[in-house]
């Protein structure tokens, strides 16, 4: 578990400092499959807070912060989470990005 969750924050740095290099610009502007950077870091915002649900024996709808009814095709899911966030300001995206990290680690990972 310890080797995982090293790993976990290996890579989370890793991806936090090339975001960190990156303009404004360069974070909001879609790639040529039509996310942003900004679009896959609250991606990756949402699947790590619905990973918390889990992990604390809830639903994974209720990380997902959506009705029970989860689309059971996992693009139409993404395509859900994708559209009700591709509006959110890049500050909030990186803000919502390192609260979902922080609350899937475990206590003791600083």
């Amino acid at each position: 578990m310890a080797d995982l969750i090293d790993r976990v924050q290996i890579e989370w740095a890793a991806l936090e400092f090339v975001v960190a290099g990156l303009s404004e610009t360069q974070l909001a502007t879609p790639g040529p499959e039509g996310w942003a950077v900004k679009d896959h870091l609250v991606h990756i915002a949402e699947w790590e807070a619905a990973t918390g649900a889990v992990l604390a024996r809830r639903p994974q709808h209720e990380g997902f912060s959506l009705p029970a009814d989860l689309p059971s095709d996992i693009d139409a899911l993404n395509d859900v989470l994708y559209q009700r966030s591709r509006d959110v300001p890049i500050g909030e995206v990186q803000a919502r990005a390192r609260r979902a990290h922080a609350e899937v680690m475990p206590p003791w990972v600083g």
